[in-house]
């Protein structure tokens, strides 16, 4: 053990001792500067407490299948996590499930490292098995709902180009893309979770009991699904985040908008996933205890034109459908005084927004001289413009009656007739595969930009739409590794598009998820991510209740 000199010892203690009447003298004799401010109490933070079950109320279904592979579940998305998530903050892909991942020089090469500390919910190591075997059931099996995610084309002998993945060793798998692709990165997030091998191999996945009793790696353990009513889980305690502070979780299907606000001024739910109006926010402020939070969401809602419809070909009967529609009055007449309404595909949070495409005001007289123009003129007295003795009539399908009237009431106001139609998600995909349709009002997709242009706005999609240089513009962005480049070129397509009047895009999804105050943890981003459209809940594991019940 190291000693002190006796020597040593008497300087210390000397000093020691001067110090101390230095220090006397200076009380004696007053302060002789300013005097050092009280530091302030410091609060403590409240203990987080443990304990409790989330009810989250929704008018969204949550039926089986829970499968990845062959089904998009919304609580599932939380039951299965994905290679690789959007961050919450920016909508730039971050780690999940592969904690970090390289890309060759020319970006056809994409080798990822996965976490070594998630295990599924009966306990069995997650590995790079897993995931092989998702992706080859993704681009193989019959039911998968995600092929085409994949494929690149078709070869000079009409082969299909597809990713190829690899395991390199029980933590390491490797993609191989025919070509440089930017956005494979994103169709590896959201619904694209990744199942268990050594629950499904070798099963039918369409009929394997496991749709109905599904096991994950995520936050949330399945316990029970009642059809239309609820789905329950417990959480995760050995979650890979870290433990949660909750017990459980209930997805709560409620209907009905005034059941739901009942159920949450009773505290028989802690959520109303979606404020669909501002009648229903003013009701639910005034409950106590209860704020509502307000976040962008990542699909926009817009006037679709099929382009085989003769008269949605000349330009500027697009342009007089624009001109005609006074849209912040119709957003505010029936979505909400605070929606902002929309002029372009990507919200002003997204990294591909354009602040300099084109805006359409409302104007009828305007409206009026571009159908004149195109040739249309109310011949016969009957208030509705007509061309070669046909009107310019047309039916719009839609999945939501709120809107649609008052765009119904604007057209008429310049001459052009709509008919509504109302429609299920299902018929309304049988249509648009189909071609059978005019018009369609409903949500354009915007969290991956590349995956939405190509689905909906190059040649050849269900729009009809067609347009050589926005189809380059989307190759080339999808091509591009460098983040600000692809962004430019995004920002190019907005302008085509808006240019052309491609759609008439009206608003963007405001997000309103009214919360108890009994609820902690929350995160609010400034636009939405999870595919949920929830954001305050992107991760369940931080959420807490101030009273446990």
């Amino acid at each position: 053990m190291f000693r002190l000199s006796n020597r040593i010892k008497g300087i210390v203690v000397g000093l020691m001792i001067a110090g101390l009447l230095i220090s006397a003298l200076a009380a004696a004799c007053g302060p002789s500067g300013p005097i050092a401010p009280t530091p302030a109490p410091v609060t403590p933070k409240p203990a987080i407490l443990e304990g409790g079950t989330l009810v989250f109320g929704t008018d969204l279904r949550a039926e089986f299948p829970i499968n990845p592979i062959i089904a998009q579940h919304r609580p599932g998305l939380w039951v299965f996590d994905p290679l690789v998530e959007l961050d919450a903050k920016t909508l730039v892909p971050a780690p999940c499930l592969a904690e970090s991942w390289t890309v060759s020089a020319d970006g056809t090469v994409y080798t990822f490292k996965l976490r070594r500390d998630v295990k599924w919910h009966d306990g069995v190591q997650f590995t790079a098995d897993d995931v092989i075997f998702t992706f080859e059931a993704w681009l193989n099996n019959p039911n998968s709902i995600y092929q085409g995610d994949f494929v690149f084309g078709k070869d000079q002998a009409g082969n299909p180009l597809l990713v190829r993945a690899r395991k390199i060793d029980d933590y390491t798998v490797e993609f191989t893309l025919p070509g440089p692709q930017a956005s494979f990165l994103e169709k590896l997030t959201g619904w694209h979770g990744i199942a268990p091998k050594h629950l499904l191999q070798g099963q039918d996945i369409a009929k394997a009991l496991f749709n109905e009793k599904p096991v994950g790696t995520g936050v949330l353990k399945f316990v029970e699904l009642k059809p239309k009513q609820y789905v329950k889980f417990e959480m995760n305690k050995n979650y890979w985040r870290g433990r949660p502070h909750l017990d459980g979780f209930i997805w709560q299907i409620i209907p009905d908008i005034d059941a739901q606000v009942t159920a949450l001024s009773n505290k028989e739910i802690d959520v109303i996933k979606n404020i669909v109006s501002d009648d229903m926010a003013a009701r639910v402020q005034a409950i106590p205890d209860v704020t509502i939070y307000k976040v962008l969401g990542n699909f926009t809602y817009a006037f679709y034109m099929n382009y085989k419809f003769k008269p949605f070909q000349d330009k500027r009967v697009r342009e007089a459908i624009a001109y005609a529609l006074d849209k912040p009055t119709i957003i505010k007449g029936t979505v909400g005084k605070e929606t902002p309404h929309g002029e372009q595909l990507l919200n002003p949070a997204h990294w591909g927004y354009n602040p300099d495409v084109r805006v359409i005001r409302y104007d009828p007289n305007k409206a009026k001289e571009l159908l004149k123009e195109a040739g249309w003129w109310d011949t016969d007295g009957d208030g509705i413009v007509d061309k070669d003795g046909q009107p310019l009539a047309f039916t719009a399908m839609t999945e939501r009656n709120g809107l649609p009237p008052a765009i119904q009431d604007y057209l008429r106001a310049v001459g052009i007739k709509m008919s509504i139609r109302m429609v299920e998600r299902a018929v309304r995909t049988q249509l648009q595969t189909s071609g059978q349709w005019e018009a369609y009002i409903g949500w354009d997709g915007a969290a991956m930009p590349t995956t939405v242009l190509v689905s909906n706005w190059s040649s050849g999609r269900w729009t009809n739409y067609a347009n050589p240089e926005v189809d380059r513009l989307v190759q080339e962005a999808d091509r591009a590794l460098d983040p600000k480049e692809r962004a430019a070129k995004i920002k190019q397509v907005e302008k085509l598009l808006t240019d052309d009047v491609a759609a008439i895009w009206l608003h963007y999804y405001d997000t309103r998820v009214a919360v108890s105050d009994n609820i902690g943890g929350l995160q609010i981003p400034p636009t939405v991510a999870d595919q949920n459209n929830t954001g305050v809940f992107y991760h369940l594991e931080d959420l807490y209740m101030k009273k446990p019940r």
